[in-house]
């Protein structure tokens, strides 16, 4: 069924059990989705060896809208390349030709600073990182900063699904 619109209730009306259930319980049936729990998801990278790294992720999805949380904690076995670091997406997004602006990032440099940045849409399966501290800049191996153990790259992204 889809969602109903409620009875409007006057004074002195009464509410049945039949009514009871097609205003509300069928209406809270279309509405579970949206308290759903998160579904655990293991980030896969693209010029970034994972090593002995923290690497977690967790991801929600309500009909076409998916919200996805994750970070990698730099451990000592991990590094980066010089080219463009890209995680995975949970669920594979909308394909556009566009440049899709899809959250934000946070970077830890362990005992330094912290900086932010944003997330768009690599491609259809794939999230870019971009960060603010130096100019516009595309996370990689090198930039923001050299990366070292302890030091942190989390996200927090929603898009719509294919």
């Amino acid at each position: 069924m889809a969602f109903v619109t409620p009875t409007n209730v006057t004074v002195g009306s009464v509410l049945t059990a039949s009514k009871y259930n097609a205003d509300v319980t069928e209406n809270m049936t279309q509405l579970a989705p949206l308290f759903a729990a998160w579904t655990a998801y293991t980030p896969v990278w693209t010029n970034l060896t994972v090593g002995n790294a923290t690497n977690t992720g967790r991801y929600s999805q309500v009909g076409k809208w998916v919200v996805y949380q994750g970070q990698i904690t730099w451990g000592s076995t991990t590094s980066a390349t010089g080219s463009n670091t890209t995680v995975s997406l949970p669920v594979t997004a909308k394909n556009t030709s566009e440049i899709v602006f899809v959250g934000s990032t946070i970077i830890n440099d362990t005992g330094t600073r912290f900086s932010g940045g944003s997330c768009y849409q690599a491609s259809a399966t794939t999230m870019i990182f971009v960060h603010s501290l130096t100019g516009a800049g595309v996370v990689n191996g090198t930039s923001p900063q050299t990366w070292a153990t302890g030091d942190l790259l989390a996200w927090q992204v929603m898009y719509e699904a294919a």
